[in-house]
């Protein structure tokens, strides 16, 4: 009996290595493709600043509106041409509102508005306070400033275009990079289910008959005798690997994420995170719960561990909480602990002894069309604010 024991427990240690070895090589590529993807010269949607809101409420202003106040700049500027002496140049002042429609309405645009900016300052100058020696020489300028004018107009439009050009292909290639990213995300995530389901049903089958069989040979073998002591110290040992098995099974895709949904499970892994840690961690929920995606929720739900850890690891804090606040066009979670705080503008920043943590939580997010805002400071705890939009990402269960 003993001996079927000890061969049944060498095929559980094999069976577990192999599939711990097979994890971390699933794990590696994980995050050397995440690496990758996080080390990109990609584009992130990030949210726009005020002044790309106000440039953008240019471009849409009607044209024709536009371009008249933009006329009437440039016949306000001759008006003060007019009446200023022949050496106060207004070059610039003519320059620039064709710089402007030529950046924001094209080269046509700017081709005319050069014309006009060119008749207006001959006129100027030929009926105003200007005078020249021979009158010509007012035509003369005229020529060369148009010139000088619509080869401005010709360099700043190739550079408008080129600039557009360029800007959709980082926008095609950050899209693609952030789909693969999803791709890369789901994959992970039925790597990891599948793994959970290999070791709860396949260890955690090997490890109750090595329990059962322990237990009658305890039962078969005589009191108070060595191999007693023994089988009964196997049987504490297998105890601790069932453990062990449960907790990483919940670590790699805990079941109960799929049936009972996201906050149960936090509130779970709440309790064996303040058990392992002695960190008091409160998890609280606010409106009606969704019913999540498989991979959202996944996600979720790992960012949220993620956080718990940088806030125990990097912040030394001691106490955690943890709010889900639902509607039905998003998810809020907002992470507050009483830590030791850092910088938030270098948290983002690349370098090369720094994890994926938060990069990784963001490029996920900006990807789902979300986004995460840090605020901290030293001393004064941390929070950390994740927002997900749900409209076509609820999934019937």
């Amino acid at each position: 009996m003993f001996q079927r024991v000890l061969r049944r427990s060498r095929t559980f240690r094999v069976c577990f290595l192999n599939a711990a070895r097979r994890e971390t090589t699933a794990q590696w590529h994980v995050t050397d493709l995440q690496n990758a993807l996080l080390n990109s010269p990609s584009i992130s949607n990030e949210p726009q600043t005020a002044a790309q809101r106000r440039w953008a409420g240019i471009v849409e202003l009607p044209r024709p509106l536009v371009i008249a106040v933009v006329a009437g700049v440039v016949a306000l500027t001759g008006f003060l041409n007019s009446l200023a002496p022949t050496d106060l140049s207004f070059t610039f002042y003519y320059l620039a509102p064709v710089l402007f429609l030529t950046w924001f309405l094209g080269r046509r645009i700017g081709y005319l508005m050069a014309v006009i900016s060119i008749a207006t300052f001959l006129f100027a100058e030929l009926h105003g306070a200007a005078s020249y020696l021979q009158p010509s020489m007012a035509y003369w300028n005229a020529v060369s400033r148009l010139s000088f004018f619509l080869l401005s107009v010709a360099l700043l439009s190739s550079f408008r275009n080129l600039s557009t050009r360029l800007g959709a292909l980082v926008d095609e290639r950050t899209k693609e990079l952030q789909k693969l990213a999803a791709q890369l995300s789901e994959a992970e995530d039925s790597e990891r289910r599948r793994l959970a389901h290999d070791i709860h049903d396949g260890f955690g089958q090997i490890l109750s008959i090595l329990k059962l069989n322990l237990a009658t040979a305890v039962i078969e073998t005589s009191e108070d005798t060595q191999a007693r002591q023994r089988i009964t110290a196997a049987i504490a040992i297998v105890n601790d690997l069932i453990d062990r098995t449960r907790t990483l099974t919940f670590d790699l895709h805990p079941a109960m994420l799929d049936h009972l949904g996201l906050v149960p499970t936090l509130r779970r892994h709440a309790e064996q995170f303040a058990r392992q840690t002695n960190v008091e961690v409160t998890v609280s929920e606010d409106g009606t719960p969704p019913k999540l995606a498989t991979t959202t929720a996944n996600y979720l739900f790992r960012s949220i561990k993620e956080l718990l850890n940088n806030a125990v690891k990097h912040g030394q804090a001691k106490q955690i909480v943890a709010a889900v606040h639902w509607t039905p066009a998003y998810a809020r979670i907002v992470i507050d602990d009483d830590g030791a705080g850092f910088d938030t503008a270098a948290a983002f920043a690349p370098g090369p002894h720094k994890g994926i943590g938060l990069p990784g939580i963001r490029e996920r997010l900006l990807s789902l069309g979300g986004s995460i805002r840090l605020e901290s400071s030293a001393g004064g705890g941390t929070r950390v604010v994740l927002e997900l939009p749900l409209a076509n990402r609820e999934t019937s269960a």
